[in-house]
């Protein structure tokens, strides 16, 4: 029985490893994606927004003070998913102050919200935010200096915000995980995640499913490379978008159910390849434990959880010191330990029960 553990620990160092080894490479190649100056890129932004005033305001305050001349060719395009706060008289009070139109979601949800704005989309490429997030000044500066000619999609960062409860801190280590998973994984040439709080695409494979709740970003990925598009990335700085954590353990739950209910409709192969093998190990490793404390070998079960833990450590340590959030790291040891039990529950959860999301619930 032990021999099975050392056979999950052996595929588990390997996937790190590989992890590993992606990583340094997309650090090491966020330096070669520029182009020579020329003109400015012609870019529509996208920013799909329910009951969020106070992030509105955050928002539009960041794109106000980008440096000058870095918005020329940008439109920035707000769709209100039948807010019930004052988050539009915020967007009109900016109007003048850089090129943007407010509109009304025709139907409901955000994959509505998203299909109304491309209705008013006129660019090639297409730039994706959640209203909720923060931008650096040289935000423009960074994504006009990308060599986009050919790509259909570019993966950008999304950082997590160090804030203070138990629950953020922990979801703070469990989302450089996974931003960490997706850059070392493009950087291969397999990608296999992608955020929308900060991607950019080709128009021309926009298209959003009706049948999920959510995962038009993961979608869109998968589409994009089903039909030979070129998918890259960049760890540039100045692309970073700052986004918070949820407040609380039943919010932490509701946001990564949501993540998690689409997978059992991803048809890429190297996302359910690598997503099963992370299951499949990281549950046999628990049963496995469990049995080695039932039978009494309680330094045997120790041992296994080590091993794990060391490498997640290591993965975790590299991108945290990239993204300055090392001191995230000094409640590992427990979150590691919750770790093994919030894998299989979230993935048991999310094929069960419904989530909450923007004030609405949605059934799997």
């Amino acid at each position: 029985m032990l021999s099975i553990g050392y056979i999950l620990l052996f595929c588990y160092g390997v996937f790190i490893s590989i992890s590993i080894w992606g990583w340094l490479k997309a650090v090491s190649q966020q330096i070669i994606v520029f182009k020579k100056k020329g003109q400015g890129l012609d870019l529509d932004v996208i920013v799909p927004f329910r009951n969020e005033e106070t992030n509105l305001k955050g928002l539009l305050m960041d794109i106000s003070a980008q440096e000058k001349g870095s918005l020329e060719h940008i439109r920035f395009i707000f769709v209100d998913d039948h807010s019930e706060d004052e988050g539009r008289g915020v967007i009109a009070s900016f109007e003048d102050k850089f090129a943007l139109i407010c509109i009304k979601n025709q139907g409901e949800g955000k994959k509505a919200a998203l299909e109304t704005a491309m209705a008013h989309c006129a660019t090639d490429l297409v730039l994706f935010w959640d209203a909720d997030i923060r931008i650096g000044p040289s935000y423009f500066i960074g994504l006009n200096a990308l060599d986009l000619k050919a790509i259909d999609m570019c993966i950008l960062p999304v950082v997590p915000r160090l804030e203070g409860r138990f629950w953020q801190r922990y979801a703070v280590l469990d989302f450089l995980s996974l931003i960490g998973t997706t850059f070392s994984w493009a950087a291969l040439r397999m990608p296999i995640m992608v955020n929308a709080a900060n991607m950019l695409i080709s128009r021309k494979y926009f298209q959003v499913d009706t049948a999920v709740s959510s995962g038009d970003d993961m979608f869109t990925l998968h589409r994009i490379k089903s039909m030979g598009g070129k998918v890259t990335s960049s760890l540039d700085r100045r692309l970073e978008v700052f986004t918070s954590m949820p407040a609380d353990w039943n919010a932490f739950l509701d946001q990564r159910m949501r993540w998690a209910a689409k997978s059992s409709d991803y048809t890429d192969k190297h996302t359910l390849i690598i997503g099963w093998s992370m299951v499949l190990i990281n549950s046999g490793l628990l049963l496995l434990m469990a049995y080695l404390l039932f039978i009494g070998l309680p330094q045997k079960a120790l041992q296994l959880f080590l091993f794990k833990s060391c490498a997640d450590l290591l993965f975790l340590l590299l991108v945290s010191m990239h993204f300055r959030l090392s001191s995230s790291l000094i409640i590992f040891p427990l979150a590691a330990l919750v770790n093994m039990f919030m894998f299989p529950l979230i993935f048991i959860a999310s094929r069960t029960k419904s989530f909450a999301w923007k004030g609405r619930t949605f059934k799997k």
